[in-house]
Parts: C-alpha cells; sequence; structure tokens
C-alpha cells in the first residue's frame, strides 16, 4: 500500500496553544478505506501497525473513512516521540527527497498493515505528567490541566490494582480510591480523589472501543469538583458496582 504523510500540519500544530490543538486529534491515527481495512482484517478503532523497507513500527488507531483512496493510507507526522511510543511515521518514508526543496518523494512510501492483537487497551487520565508502566502502546495529550493516555498491552495484569497503584499514586492511603473490577472478562477502572477533586482515572478491557472521555476529561479539568456519583456515572456502572467481581 502507499503511505501518505502531512507535512503541512506541522507548522500549525507547533503554533498556538497546545490543549487547544490536542483536541482535534487525541491520538496517531492511520486512516484507511473501507475495503483495505476489511482485507486487511481491520476494524475502526482498532489499533494497527505499518512497516517499510526503512522502519518496521509505526502504531496509530485504524480510522477507516472513505475518504482515503483505496490503496492509500494517510498518517498525521506531528507524533513524534514525546506523545507517542511507535509513531514516528517520518521514519518509516523513503528518504528520497528533492534535491533542491527537500521534498519527500510525492510523500509516496510502500508500506504494509497489519492489526496489532493487543490483550488490553484503555485510556488512563491523570492531572500530573508521570512515566507509565511498561506498555506495548501509548500515546498521550494535554487537555485543560489534564493529560490523557491510551495505552495497550500484551498481557492482563495478574492484580489490576495493585498495577493500578503502582503508578497513580505513591501512597493510596492518602486519597480516595475508586474501583471496578471484573475478573472474567478483564475489565478494570479505577479512579483517584483529593479534597472532592478526581486526581487521576483508569479504564482498560480487553476491548478497544472504551467509555466516552468527554466525562472524564471534564472532571480532570482545572478547579472541577466531583459530585458524588460522577465518576461511577462516567464509568458507565452504577455506584453499587464498585466492587470486585470474582472469577467463577
Amino acid at each position: 500500500m502507499r503511505c501518505k504523510n502531512a507535512s503541512s500540519q506541522v507548522s500549525d500544530h507547533c503554533r498556538g496553544h497546545l490543549a487547544g490543538l490536542s483536541q482535534h486529534i487525541h491520538e496517531p491515527i492511520i486512516e484507511i478505506h473501507p475495503e483495505d481495512a476489511a482485507r486487511f482484517h481491520l476494524t475502526d478503532g482498532a489499533l494497527a501497525k505499518i512497516n517499510s523497507r526503512w522502519w518496521d513500527s509505526v502504531v496509530g488507531r485504524a480510522t477507516v473513512t472513505d475518504r482515503q483512496r483505496k490503496g492509500s493510507l494517510f498518517i498525521p507526522i506531528h507524533w513524534n516521540d514525546q506523545f507517542a511510543n511507535y509513531s514516528r511515521v517520518d521514519a518509516a518514508v523513503n528518504p528520497a527527497t528533492d534535491p533542491v526543496s527537500g521534498q519527500p518523494a510525492s510523500k509516496h512510501t510502500p508500506v504494509m498493515i497489519e492489526l496489532v492483537k493487543a490483550a488490553w487497551s484503555g485510556f488512563y487520565l491523570s492531572r500530573d505528567k508521570h512515566p507509565l508502566p511498561p506498555c506495548r502502546y501509548w500515546s498521550r495529550q494535554y487537555g485543560y490541566g489534564y493529560w490523557c493516555y491510551e495505552i495497550a498491552g500484551d498481557e492482563l495484569p495478574e492484580d489490576s490494582s495493585a498495577w493500578a497503584k503502582s503508578f497513580m499514586t505513591d501512597d493510596p492511603s492518602e486519597h480516595e480510591w475508586l474501583e471496578y473490577c471484573d475478573v472474567t472478562i478483564g475489565r478494570y477502572r479505577a479512579a483517584r480523589i483529593q479534597d472532592g477533586k478526581l486526581i487521576s482515572c483508569l479504564f482498560i478491557s480487553p476491548e478497544h472501543k472504551q467509555p466516552p472521555r468527554k466525562t472524564g476529561c471534564r472532571l480532570c479539568s482545572v478547579n472541577r469538583h466531583c459530585r458524588k456519583y460522577s465518576v461511577p456515572a462516567c464509568w458507565q456502572v452504577n455506584p453499587q458496582g464498585m466492587v470486585q467481581i470474582p472469577a467463577p
């Protein structure tokens, strides 16, 4: 297939306020035509990886759209190592350039695309920027007073609660800690609250489709306070459902 990148978007992304610009596309994407998606067993929202003869790992979220021409892929170029771990499409692009302008060869690079079979996917919202645990894939964007991390891994954590607390807080006893866990299907959600404010929250499950980020992002915004049931509501569970569900 043919890969195109969006070099014209770089200067626009670098100007203005980061929080506002980050709302446009919240993680790296790979646009693909519906017929090509079906051919390569990709569904909208699934993680995909492209390989070229110059680089073997560019990962992004598949965006299935008929805006993209059959036989071609589109990947924005403005993602870098600061905001995603495997999304530097410039590394995969044919290095042949025009001797005068430096323009890549008609933005054309032959690539292969395949599904990334992650054991779990999810997202993590936090008012603080800090290192994440090892993940197969991560990307992050800055919002209005918070960071949003899109994450995926190869193995479900054996102890989701301990795993979450290892990076969400230094001392769980200092915060109000809310959890929802369904061991049977591998779904886990956690939230850290301090002084009535949502400090961070985590959603992971085997499915790549997750609850909407909008409510959690709003609760993590600067000076936002949580009502008693607002976190369970954004998790799409009842307050009474916030308990550990043991495996059969």
